[in-house]
């Protein structure tokens, strides 16, 4: 395999270092013509036919932002491989190119400037001195040694293409960079340029498998958010439901609790009343047996008294001896009426202690009154006799007397009474009540 290398380009004017012929100097002049600063940096792959035998010439260039020596803008720098084989893979071609410039262009040639621009270092190419083709065609054989080897390298396939390429540009990216589309391409005469800057069919058609795969993914995500959305809005219609319900019941529960309470309340209350009303029943209960006890203590005393006061008046019986015939009578109606005798005593004392109220009152000396001096009572001129009859007899007689017999019946004269040395004691006020109030002597002297 045999291989040349050039290097051309516009430090002021174009210019070409390297032992070329003249079908590659016109074929240089295409490069000056072209219009190179819509791309940064492609690859150039043509077939030519030198001679008898065709020849391929790999020109990687660098045209966007390239100044001449004196910073005039449009130029270009180029660095040309011929080979009289067909590389396997172009690819292999555009790195060891790329490599060459980087590592013996840049900085001899050309040198980087602000704004992603290069300029050339001198107006001639050939100020670099005489050594330095040389010096990259060391470096290319070096490069395809051990990168690419021999294996790499088929021949040119024969063609009718002569002279200079007539079948237009053919733009790949590198991405869609298929060797047996260069060489068909080649054999129609066709120049190739390849770069990253071109559009790519593979890109293009990933971006496409990628849109629509972004479409389907966003197709995706609307259903899954709408469901999600549908989810979320029925799961909170639930938890309201459930919030409310929790809040009826609550409701429910605390009138029933409140109903309850109320009712609780009421049931107290009567409560509280009815032991209020008991509290007075067993208070006024508790009067009432006191009183009880006391009249029931001394019943014997107010009986007494009040049988002293209906004598003074004449309601009792008149003669002796008609206590003595109705004693056999009264022994006969004690039996029945035994099982009485504690309320008729009860009723015979009340009534008599309401008497003794009202003689006290009705019979009061007032003030001014020609009252006439008492009688005095001669307590040893007053005999009263005590039959002998017996306490039993007694008490069943007069309970049985008051309770059956008539008003002329049921009380007997003073004198008729049976009363014990301490039933004296209310005969001087008695005595005296008939005298301020002129109650006539006999009923006095008969009473006393």
């Amino acid at each position: 395999m045999q291989f040349e290398i050039f290097v051309h380009g516009t430090p002021n004017g174009q210019q070409l270092l390297g032992n070329s012929s003249e079908v590659f100097g016109r074929f240089v002049q295409t490069f000056y013509a072209a219009n190179t600063s819509e791309i940064t940096e492609k690859l150039r792959v043509d077939r030519l036919t030198i001679g008898e035998n065709s020849a391929l010439f790999y020109s990687l260039v660098i045209a966007r932002g390239v100044l001449g020596d004196d910073g005039r803008e449009g130029g270009y720098v180029a660095l040309s491989l011929q080979l009289d084989s067909l590389a396997r893979n172009t690819g292999q071609v555009y790195d060891l190119l790329k490599a060459l410039y980087l590592t013996k262009v840049l900085g001899r040639i050309v040198r980087t400037k602000e704004g992603a621009k290069v300029q050339f270092v001198s107006s001639k190419l050939s100020s670099v001195g005489g050594s330095y083709i040389p010096e990259l065609e060391q470096f290319v054989a070096n490069y395809i040694k051990e990168n690419i080897g021999l294996a790499g390298f088929v021949p040119i396939p024969s063609g009718e293409n002569k002279g200079t390429p007539r079948g237009g540009v053919a733009r790949i990216n590198r991405l869609d960079l298929a060797e047996n589309r260069v060489v068909s391409l080649l054999l129609q005469g066709s120049s190739i340029e390849i770069s990253d800057e071109f559009p790519s069919q593979a890109l293009a058609s990933q971006v496409e498998e990628l849109h629509h795969k972004l479409e389907a993914s966003e197709s995706r995500a609307s259903r899954k958010l709408a469901e999600m959305q549908k989810a979320h809005e029925q799961a909170t219609t639930s938890v309201e439901q459930q919030w409310q319900s929790k809040i009826d019941q609550l409701a429910q529960e605390n009138a029933a609790d409140k109903k309850k309470s109320q009712e609780q309340i009421r049931t107290l209350t009567e409560e509280k009343n009815s032991l209020v009303k008991q509290v007075e029943q067993i208070k006024t209960k508790l009067q009432s047996q006191e009183v009880h006890e006391y009249l029931v203590h001394n019943e014997s005393d107010l009986k007494r008294l009040a049988q002293a006061i209906l004598s003074l008046f004449g309601l009792g019986h008149s003669q002796q001896s008609s206590t003595a015939g109705r004693q056999e009578k009264s022994t006969s109606k004690t039996a029945s009426l035994g099982r009485w005798m504690p309320i008729a005593n009860l009723v015979l004392t009340l009534i008599c202690a309401l008497l003794l109220t009202v003689v006290l009152v009705f019979f009061r000396p007032s003030k001014g009154d020609n009252m006439p001096a008492p009688l005095p009572i001669q307590h040893d001129t007053i005999y009263l006799e005590k039959p002998a009859i017996d306490s039993a007899y007694l008490s069943a007689r007069d309970s049985a007397t008051l309770m059956h017999e008539g008003p002329s019946s049921v009380f007997s004269p003073i004198h008729d009474l049976d009363l014990y040395p301490n039933e004296l004691f209310c005969l001087p006020l008695l005595r005296s009540l008939c005298t301020a109030r002129s109650i006539p002597q006999r009923l006095a002297s008969t009473a006393f």
